[in-house]
């Protein structure tokens, strides 16, 4: 990844990674997986949102979706 929009320069892609895999990568996770993204990053950036459909095997608009459609995030 090139770029990542997350405030501080956080490394993203390594900070998505480590929480999708905290849960096996599994579908049933995305809420949390969310929520702990948002928790350690403060926002829920478009990267991470890749990051996220890429590990779980899911497209991009589902994780869009899913972060969008709750007032949680």
């Amino acid at each position: 990844m090139a770029s990542c929009e997350s405030k501080g320069c956080v490394d993203c892609e390594a900070v998505v990674t480590r929480i999708c895999d905290s849960y096996g990568c599994c579908r049933g996770s995305l809420i949390p997986i969310l929520h702990d993204i948002q928790r350690e990053m403060g926002y829920i950036s478009s990267d991470a949102m890749e990051i996220v459909a890429e590990r779980l095997g899911v497209t991009s608009a589902q994780v869009h979706g899913t972060a969008t459609f709750y007032t949680l995030f």
